[in-house]
């Protein structure tokens, strides 16, 4: 297995998104680059989290109710 990586090119590691990729700016989804993975893999699936978010920008996806 080749080794895994996701980066992008409009901000470095553990640095901030930057603004204009936010909703209160393009609300555009920033360019990412992904090299590696399972040997005959057709497809990945990328999960996000973002633990901050909060209304009006959107709600933390997870567990079920009822």
């Amino acid at each position: 297995m080749a080794e895994f990586s996701i980066a992008s090119p409009v901000f470095d590691d553990g640095a901030p998104i930057p603004g204009e990729y936010g909703y209160t700016e393009r609300d555009a989804n920033s360019p990412l680059r992904v090299s590696g993975g399972p040997e005959g893999a057709a497809s990945l699936a990328l999960i996000v989290d973002d633990p901050d978010a909060v209304e009006p920008v959107g709600t933390v996806w997870g567990g079920t109710t009822g």
